[in-house]
């Protein structure tokens, strides 16, 4: 048999079931496969699906591969902890005032608001500012949502939060930021 038949029909009893791998053998009785031969990745990460852990204890975090993820099958998903948001505030804004989140972003990152307001609509909208003109990627009028942007160049972006009712709004909101993004400054000032 020739080793591109070999890799279909265990690809074949894998898909049926007929096939299980796992990694729970001692280490003593397992062999290290080589990833070309099993599919895996040239960059040596441990695909337990493709059996060439080494036999490693599942959970000890030895291979890279016990990230949290949900099995394909839908059974039984991994455990995850619930990331803590990277900056939460909640402000009372006042009628004609406003609320606003200055992030410093490098190009590519993503910045994420979620939002909520006790008790009516605020416009809103992200925006960043090119010499002095306001330059606006997104916006809306609800009292929750969660807007997003990513940077097409390094610079700052803005989150910015209207109460054009009259009574005030308190506005709860939770931020998640990718890469090196930071909170530069706030209105109302921390």
């Amino acid at each position: 048999m020739k080793l591109n038949q070999v890799l279909e029909t265990l690809a074949l009893l894998t898909a049926t079931g007929a096939l299980v791998t796992s990694c729970d053998k001692p280490a003593g009785q397992t062999t290290e496969v080589p990833g070309a031969t099993t599919g895996a990745p040239a960059t040596g990460e441990c695909l337990h699906a493709d059996g060439c852990c080494g036999g490693h204890t599942p959970g000890d975090g030895s291979c890279g591969q016990d990230k949290a993820a949900a099995k394909p099958d839908g059974d039984t998903p991994a455990k995850a902890e619930a990331a803590a948001p990277a900056w939460a505030k909640t402000w009372t804004v006042a009628p004609g005032d406003m609320a606003e989140i200055n992030l410093e972003l490098a190009a590519g990152e993503t910045m994420t608001a979620k939002f909520n307001s006790d008790s009516g609509t605020l416009k809103w909208n992200v925006h960043s500012h090119e010499g002095d003109k306001a330059v606006i990627h997104a916006q809306g009028d609800d009292a929750t949502g969660e807007p997003a942007h990513t940077a097409a160049k390094a610079g700052m972006y803005s989150f910015l939060w209207k109460n054009a009712g009259k009574k005030p709004v308190v506005l709860s909101i939770e931020l998640a930021l990718g890469g090196s993004a930071k909170v530069h400054s706030t209105h109302p000032a921390e």
